[in-house]
């Protein structure tokens, strides 16, 4: 059943400020920064030790492209996730907005929101196909697996689906949904962190807004479920299940 949560009249001291949300929101994007370096630069190393291509050539390719956000992208959110659970340690398991929403739900609730995730997924996708008048709006990562090996492509995948939406909700959900909800209405609040969901992945569009819009309707859905529940996971399979559907229409077309 879905707990009773009344906006945020149970506001406590563990729940995050939001100089503590924007400084996660920062930090979880200087972590993608840094660790992209670092994981290109040991590929160029080892391109130079190896022998195998020149540095020059490599660079820019879509082969490279792929390996470095293969390799990157589960780090970063690995050290991110790490990173709040030390950083936001009170707020861990904390309930309602007092917290991040750590708390169990059942394995099949878990399944229908996935559902609920690929069924917001067609509805944003046909938004977005109205507003650019029947165009597609593909992201980066596309392109990238276009050009990739089958092995790379799953490794991808694995990751857009089971780890991306697990640090992007407790950032989002957890940290910044329960910040905002300290200072605003829930209304409010929802609309913020759903737009700014949308607004940081803007590069990743190609800087199209159109496909703004089937991000900030599943942000706005996210935020339903994490309130409903008082789960973060609600929030996660339901970004997952979005990701899911993407991942299998590339795969199947």
């Amino acid at each position: 059943m879905d707990s009773d949560l009344n906006g945020h009249e149970e506001q406590s001291s563990t729940a995050p400020s939001l100089w503590a949300a924007g400084s996660a929101l920062l930090v979880y994007f200087m972590i993608q920064l840094a660790v992209g370096l670092m994981m290109a630069l040991g590929l160029l190393l080892f391109a130079v030790l190896s022998g195998k291509d020149h540095p020059t050539a490599l660079l820019g390719t879509s082969s490279f492209k792929s390996h470095v956000f293969l390799l990157a992208v589960p780090l970063s959110c690995g050290l991110s996730i790490l990173l709040y659970r030390y950083w936001f340690n009170r707020a861990w398991k904390g309930v309602g907005f007092t917290g991040l929403g750590i708390q169990p739900l059942a394995p099949g609730r878990v399944g229908l929101h996935v559902l609920l995730g690929m069924g917001v997924s067609i509805m944003g996708g046909a938004l977005a196909a109205m507003l650019s008048h029947g165009k597609s709006v593909p992201e980066d990562i596309v392109q990238i697996l276009l050009h990739s090996s089958f092995a790379v492509r799953v490794g991808i995948a694995l990751a857009a689906v089971l780890i991306v939406p697990v640090a992007e909700e407790i950032l989002f959900r957890g940290i910044l949904l329960s910040a905002l909800l300290r200072h605003a209405s829930l209304s409010v609040a929802v609309g913020l962190d759903a737009t700014l969901f949308a607004l940081v992945h803007l590069p990743d569009l190609g800087w199209k807004p159109q496909g703004l819009l089937p991000l900030a309707l599943v942000g706005g859905v996210c935020c339903w479920r994490r309130i409903r529940t008082g789960s973060i996971y609600s929030a996660i399979a339901v970004h997952a299940g979005f990701n899911l559907l993407a991942v299998l229409v590339f795969f199947l077309h």
